[in-house]
């Protein structure tokens, strides 16, 4: 929506701080991965474990026949979770041997929706299976078309049952639900596209800190252009869980009224709510929405399920699930796959839950200190940082783990706290992982590349050859938004963005994804002899490439470093803790949020202060805030609110035109 007027006139016009010009109308739109990671439809993978088995509460059972008797096992799945506009495109089932078979053995899998137990109906799951299992030995069955477009066709919560069988004189014994350890349960694993989502070619690390739009405004003043512009902060009510999120143009965070807690869906820019529910009981601080709308709220021992709608205006949501979970209390926010799946770290355990909260593995590590867990854009890996293992990657689907030791490994596992980043995960064309992750002791780092070529089962995640290890204390990097590129023709020139911190000066340097090879970018800023950007601080990127950083310490304030504008961004008014991240919203909003002190969410504004004697035309891709004199003609556009100080004034005789809902001029 665009919306323009003008004004000619000499009437002074005032408004208190923050309030926005009465006639403007807010363009709320929708996340968007940027152009260039858009190629191909989104692929995830979703991984159920049985609601039902037969026989019941047995920790193993058999497939059996000819003389060893008849014996089967049924396994009941319920895949509610699975998008109903999305394409199933594979599944498979995975069993754990439990003990030798007695001979070479065919196993039928046959798959009856209607749930009749009765080995002679059903579709087809795919091919038998014909082998002699080992002990704890993993067995696949590849489903065929017939049982994926029988799925398809399904909707709801589409039930089924798979009938193991076989027709073979011999006897095999399997893992059920019933066994103690998690990652040798049954479990179904699907994969899906859906066509009107993009492909993930990158995972960041940490959620919210790329923006599908540019940030910085563009003006000129009598004919030439300027970049000189500071900012404002406007703040949301004090907020109790530890960050918002943000889905389909609004922003969702947690108060604390009196110990009465309630869950809020604002405006981009605060005000009033759009809709305000309570949570009863005594929920937890952390809050994670998906792609598709599932909204957690994770800690004091619940996991709590809301499934967010498209609908317009926003309604408020019903709670889906209320998992208890004993002493569920995670240090480190927990992630979100694209397919909804959750994974957290809990004292020295790693856990994975599919979209429907059933547990999937539990990795147990030698030591509380992790990083925060970053979910692969391909969906089959987890990967982080721990503090005695190094790089931990966690097959998603079955729970199986490798670890591969840091080049500062042995300074890790000695610091008392360690600064572990989130790894950054890249998806290379020829469809391997690379894993990037930097992990800092008290004087030495290192920023390292790491290998996934998808051998689910050899463990072969290694050191990436001609990537040299990076010593240097380093921040959470971040990946640019440029394509990987294509099998025939990796991307070059693509980059890994990080700050080197060194004699208390920060350098913004420019890593290649491929070789390692760095670029220090100026100018540099002091950091203090305590930086937050090696222990929480982080790196924003818009979709022009400007990166921002918010430095607490040394010079204070906000930095953006682009082909447009570097250097520091002031305010003489802006209030920010000095430990904070920065956070882009769905519509490209600019936000500071404290990770310590106040819990006040504050909005970033680029600002402009008009003066007497010439024209001027002023465009942000966000919001913008205007103060001082409009003098001569002014023209004022916005993609979002055009927001006017309390002084603002219209000189008589000149013309203000004012447009929000604005394309790019």
């Amino acid at each position: 929506m665009n919306k323009s007027f003008w004004l000619s006139t000499g009437r002074r016009f005032w408004f208190n701080i923050g309030s926005v010009f009465s006639i403007c109308f807010l363009a709320l739109l929708a996340f968007a991965t940027p152009a260039t990671l858009a190629a191909d439809q989104l692929r995830s993978v979703i991984t159920l474990i049985p609601t039902e088995v037969l026989p019941s509460k047995a920790e193993t059972a058999g497939i059996a026949g000819g003389q060893f008797g008849n014996e089967k096992i049924l396994l009941r799945f319920r895949a509610s979770s699975l998008p109903a506009h999305a394409n199933l495109t594979a599944a498979r089932l995975s069993l754990v041997s439990s003990g030798h078979a007695t001979a070479q053995q065919t196993v039928n899998v046959v798959a009856d929706t209607t749930l009749t137990q009765k080995p002679d109906t059903g579709t087809p799951f795919g091919k038998s299976r014909t082998l002699k299992f080992a002990k704890d030995e993993r067995v696949y069955w590849d489903a065929g078309q017939d049982f994926l477009g029988t799925i398809q066709a399904q909707g709801g919560e589409r039930k089924f049952s798979l009938l193991l069988t076989t027709p073979s004189s011999a006897s095999s014994t399997w893992y059920l639900t019933g066994a103690a350890d998690l990652s040798h349960w049954p479990r179904l694993i699907l994969e899906y596209a859906v066509a009107d989502q993009p492909a993930l070619t990158q995972s960041d690390g940490l959620p919210a800190v790329q923006s599908a739009r540019p940030f910085l405004p563009t003006a000129r003043f009598g004919g030439k252009d300027s970049g000189a512009f500071s900012y404002v902060t406007r703040p949301f009510s004090n907020a109790w869980s530890e960050t918002p999120v943000f889905h389909n143009g609004l922003v969702y965070l947690m108060t604390d009224d009196i110990g009465k807690k309630a869950l809020h869906a604002l405006n981009p820019l605060g005000g009033k709510p759009v809709w305000t529910i309570g949570v009863d009981g005594n929920p937890g601080q952390h809050l994670l929405v998906s792609p598709s709308g599932r909204l957690y709220i994770v800690g004091n021992g619940r996991i709590i399920a809301y499934q967010l709608g498209s609908g317009n205006p926003a309604q408020a949501p019903v709670v889906v699930q209320d998992l208890k979970l004993t002493n569920l209390d995670p240090a480190n926010a927990p992630s979100l796959g694209p397919d909804g799946s959750l994974y957290l770290v809990k004292g020295q355990e790693v856990y994975g839950f599919n979209p429907d909260l059933q547990e999937l593995w539990k990795v147990t590590l030698a030591d509380k200190t992790t990083s925060r867990v970053t979910v692969g854009p391909s969906g089959r890996f987890v990967y982080l940082t721990a503090k005695n293992e190094g790089l931990v990657a966690i097959n998603a689907q079955t729970g199986e783990y490798f670890t591969n030791p840091l080049p500062n490994q042995d300074h890790l596992k000695v610091a008392g706290k360690p600064s572990l980043h989130a790894p950054v995960v890249i998806l290379h064309p020829d469809g391997s992982e690379k894993i990037y992750v930097a992990a800092n002791s008290v004087n030495d780092g290192v920023l390292a590349c790491f290998n996934n070529p998808f051998d689910d089962h050899s463990g072969k995640i290694a050191a990436a050859e001609n990537w040299p290890p990076l010593k240097g204390l380093w921040s959470q990097p971040i990946p640019d938004q440029l394509s990987p590129g294509t099998m025939q023709k990796p991307a070059s020139g693509k980059q890994i963005y990080a700050v080197r911190v060194a004699d208390e000066l920060g350098t913004l340097t420019g890593i290649d994804w491929l070789t390692g090879a760095t670029k220090a970018m100026a100018p540099t800023f002091t950091v203090g002899d305590s930086p937050d950007l090696l222990n929480g601080g982080n790196l924003a990127l818009d979709q022009a490439g400007t990166r921002f950083v918010w430095n607490g310490a040394g010079d204070v304030d906000l930095f953006a470093f682009g082909s447009a504008f570097s250097g520091r961004l002031h305010s003489s008014t802006a209030v920010i803790p000095m430990r904070a991240q920065l956070l882009f919203g769905g519509d490209g909003t600019l936000y500071a949020n404290p990770v310590k002190g106040d819990r006040v969410l504050r909005v970033i504004v680029p600002k402009y202060t008009l003066s007497a004697g010439s024209d001027a035309n002023i465009y942000s891709p966000t919001h913008l805030w205007v103060d001082g004199l409009a003098d001569q003609t002014t023209v004022l556009k916005a993609a979002g609110n055009v927001l006017l100080g309390p002084g603002f004034t219209v000189r008589q005789g000149a013309t203000l035109t004012i447009a929000t809902g604005a394309p790019s001029p």
